[in-house]
């Protein structure tokens, strides 16, 4: 997975597994994986939750999800996740978190930013994941009671 990531940072790599194992599931949220699918998933499921992939948004089987946000609990408690930092992201990924928080679309913010549109996408993925959240709409919402924007 960190070789895909590596080799094609703009693609979007979504996991389709049988195994629910947390440590595969951790790690491969660690590096970058848009999302983490359990082979069980409902066929017309799995292609809204790989269409939602497509606008930027992580797709994680429900009986994940509880996992990862208990896990992040876990170490928000113990010290390890900082909730009043910049959240980890680069100077690129405020500029086009603040795009997107004043409502343009990725057309507009490649234009303004003048970047690619792919480009876009990509630092949205990237925002979404470090907010750790799942929509545009979200990731405003974090980054304005976080001073981000």
């Amino acid at each position: 997975m960190r070789q895909i990531k590596e080799a094609l940072p703009e693609t979007a790599v979504v996991m389709l597994t049988v195994r629910d194992d947390d440590d595969k599931l951790f790690e491969a949220l660690k590096n970058g994986a848009q999302g983490y699918l359990l082979k069980e998933i409902r066929s017309q499921d799995m292609l809204a939750m790989l269409r939602g992939v497509m606008r930027g948004e992580a797709a994680l089987s429900p009986a994940l999800a509880g996992r990862v946000l208990t896990e992040f609990r876990r170490l928000s408690r113990r010290g390890f996740v900082k909730a009043d930092d910049d959240c980890g992201l680069t100077e690129r990924e405020q500029q086009v978190l603040l795009k997107v928080s004043e409502g343009a679309t990725d057309k507009e913010i490649a234009e303004s930013l003048t970047i690619s549109l792919n480009t876009v996408k990509t630092h949205i993925r990237n925002i979404l994941s470090k907010l750790q959240v799942s929509s545009r709409r979200e990731a405003a919402k974090v980054a304005k009671s976080k001073g981000l924007v």
